[in-house]
């Protein structure tokens, strides 16, 4: 109280009367495991490449000629065969060992991150030019029956936390249990990547790709776009276009709207597909805080669509599978519909 003014930092600290008292540093074990636990992503089995749980499929080698119109110096601008049907330039290629067109290669650094209000997240370690591969989406690879059953399963236990998504018939990436860090973007109205499916070596592989340029530290986000009825799902992506909710609303919505649409879907599928002009590439996923999280069809030409099913999804039909309308064909995913 009587010690005289001074300017010296040490001697300020050295008349706080503050003793270093061990107790008041102890915190309950408690506390300090729950702490742990919160602070921690949640567990997977990390992985580098899909794993198969079915057969490999692969595409016809001998369909494949690679890019013609570049040159054996060439690295394969925009103007590439392969690079415009989104397929990878492989041996059959004309083009040089610079060639540009080979994601899938190597992945762009990456780090997982606790986001504000959207749980975990990913960021950017290096600067991103627009069009770079990022990281490719791994997973399990199963089948429909497989995956029609991981569903149920989870929806028994109360499972809130998958991700799933369907790259044809029979062939679904399933990151529930073993994936990457590609696990963990989050949505935004205003994203900077996008996922598309790609043919490497004639094996579909789905890959995350900036779609502008960004910065170290900047969060990787995609747009997570579905249709929906029911509850809304409140976004909090921050962003000045912020739409503020995910997805669009789908007004009365009845089993007939949902069975024409997935007929249309159906016979889409048996003319080869779904043609790009026809349907627009979005992408369709909810946090994975908020519910589970089903990203699905990648049946159009490039990009992967994909939808969320919210707390209750029913993937063959909205009925329990042991009724006898659980037969239907499972097209109604293909509808662009979210049940919450």
């Amino acid at each position: 109280q009587n010690a005289d003014l001074t300017n010296n930092i040490e001697e300020v600290f050295c008349r706080l009367p503050l003793p270093y008292v061990n107790e008041e540093f102890n915190i309950d074990s408690t506390i300090r495991n729950f702490t742990a636990i919160v602070c921690k992503p949640p567990s997977y089995t990390h992985i580098r490449r899909n794993v198969y749980l079915v057969k490999k499929k692969r595409a016809d080698s001998s369909a494949e000629t690679g890019c013609t119109n570049c040159k054996s110096d060439s690295v394969c601008k925009d103007d590439c065969e392969c690079r415009g049907l989104s397929m990878s330039c492989s041996k059959s290629c004309h083009c040089s060992d610079l060639c540009s067109n080979k994601p899938f290669r190597k992945d762009k650094k990456i780090k997982i991150v606790k986001s504000e209000g959207c749980g975990w997240g990913a960021v950017a370690l290096e600067p991103l030019e627009k069009g770079d591969f990022i990281i490719e989406y791994v997973g399990e690879v199963i089948n429909d029956a497989t995956c029609e059953q991981r569903l149920w399963d989870m929806k028994r236990r109360g499972d809130k936390n998958f991700y799933m998504c369907e790259i044809s018939k029979d062939f679904t990436i399933d990151a529930t249990f073993k994936g990457n860090t590609s696990r963990f973007l989050n949505h935004s109205c205003d994203p900077n990547c996008k996922l598309e499916k790609w043919q490497v070596e004639g094996e579909t592989r789905a890959g995350v790709f900036a779609s502008r340029i960004i910065e170290v530290g900047e969060p990787l986000t995609y747009d997570y776009r579905f249709v929906h009825f029911g509850e809304k799902v409140k976004c909090h992506c921050g962003a000045k276009s912020c739409q503020g909710y995910l997805g669009s609303q789908l007004k009365n919505p009845t089993q007939n709207a949902l069975a024409a649409a997935a007929l249309e879907n159906k016979l889409l599928a048996q003319q080869g597909g779904c043609s790009p002009s026809r349907v627009k590439p979005e992408t369709h996923l909810l946090p994975w805080t908020n519910c589970i999280e089903v990203p699905f069809n990648l049946r159009s030409k490039t990009k992967i669509d994909r939808l969320c099913w919210g707390r209750k999804r029913q993937r063959t039909s909205l009925l329990d599978p042991s009724s006898s309308s659980a037969g239907l064909q499972p097209s109604v995913i293909d509808a662009g519909v979210s049940i919450l």
